[in-house]
C-alpha cells in the first residue's frame, strides 16, 4: 500500500514535471512564432512603407516633371506670343 501511494506519487511528479516541460515548450513555441508574426509584420510593413516611399517619390518626381514642362510650354508660348 505504502509502495503503491510511492510509486502513484513518483508517476504524478513525473506527470507535473512533463506537463511543465510541455508548458515550457508551448509557450516557448508561442513566443517564438508570436516573433515570428511580429517580425514578418514588421517587415511587410517596412516594404509597404517603402513601397509608398517609392511612389511617393515617383508621384512627386513626375510632378516636378510636369510643372516644368508646363512652364517651359507657357515660356515658350510667351515668347512666341
Amino acid at each position: 500500500m505504502i509502495d503503491s501511494i510511492i510509486t502513484t506519487k513518483h508517476y504524478n511528479d513525473n506527470n507535473n514535471t512533463n506537463n511543465n516541460n510541455n508548458n515550457y515548450y508551448y509557450y516557448y513555441f508561442y513566443f517564438y512564432y508570436y516573433y515570428y508574426y511580429y517580425y514578418y509584420y514588421y517587415y511587410y510593413y517596412y516594404n509597404f512603407y517603402y513601397y509608398y516611399y517609392y511612389y511617393y517619390y515617383y508621384y512627386y518626381y513626375y510632378y516636378y516633371y510636369y510643372y516644368y514642362y508646363y512652364y517651359y510650354y507657357s515660356y515658350y508660348y510667351y515668347y512666341y506670343v
